[in-house]
C-alpha cells in the first residue's frame, strides 16, 4: 500500500489558497471573557487573510461601521478601509479629536 505524508506546511498552504479563492471559510472558537483562542485567532487572521497592498495606491474608499462613546466622553469611530490609506494628522494643542487625512505623494 502506498502512503504519502502530508506536512502541516502543505495543509496551511492549501488552506490559504482555498480561503483566498473564497472556496473555504475557516471557523474560529474562543472566549473574549477568558481570552481562550484569541491569540490563535489573531495569528490566523493575519496568515489567512493578508492585506491587499495593491489597493493602497487606489482612491480612498471605506465605511464607518461602529461608533462608540468612551466613559471619558471621547467618541471613537471604527472604520473599514477598502482601498487607499489613512494617516493620522497631528492634533493642535487642546484638540480633543484626531484628524485623518489622505496620504500625499510627499508623505513619509
Amino acid at each position: 500500500m502506498w502512503r504519502e505524508t502530508i506536512t502541516e506546511g502543505q495543509v496551511r498552504t492549501a488552506l490559504m489558497q482555498q480561503v483566498g479563492k473564497a472556496k473555504l471559510y475557516p471557523v474560529f472558537f474562543g472566549s473574549a471573557i477568558t481570552g481562550a483562542g484569541v491569540r490563535e485567532l489573531l495569528a490566523d487572521l493575519i496568515n489567512l487573510f493578508p492585506s491587499n497592498t495593491s489597493l493602497e495606491e487606489a482612491p480612498l474608499s471605506g465605511v464607518v461601521f461602529k461608533l462608540e462613546k468612551e466613559a471619558t466622553g471621547e467618541k471613537v469611530a471604527s472604520v473599514r478601509v477598502f482601498s487607499g490609506s489613512l494617516l493620522f494628522s497631528p492634533c493642535p494643542k487642546g484638540c480633543s479629536l484626531i484628524g485623518l487625512s489622505r496620504p500625499t505623494p510627499n508623505s513619509p
